[in-house]
């Protein structure tokens, strides 16, 4: 997974972001979450979107 994800930002530039590897997906999974493609590193529900509009990274790779 070293496709980067380009998500638009807050003010409008898009940002590239660098996905999470399948360790980091797995422990978040087991926490009870995940991280959004987001600049800011807002934590979400697996299948949810952060108060900046920016879904989970599960979402973003297809896999939930």
């Amino acid at each position: 997974m070293n496709q980067n994800a380009t998500i638009e930002g807050q003010d409008g530039p898009r940002t590239a972001l660098c996905p999470p590897d399948l360790e980091t997906l797995i422990e978040w999974e087991a926490e009870g979450g995940c991280e959004a493609a987001c600049p800011e590193g807002c934590w979400v529900e697996a299948d949810g979107y952060c108060p900046h509009g920016k879904p989970s990274w599960l979402i973003v790779l297809g896999l939930i």
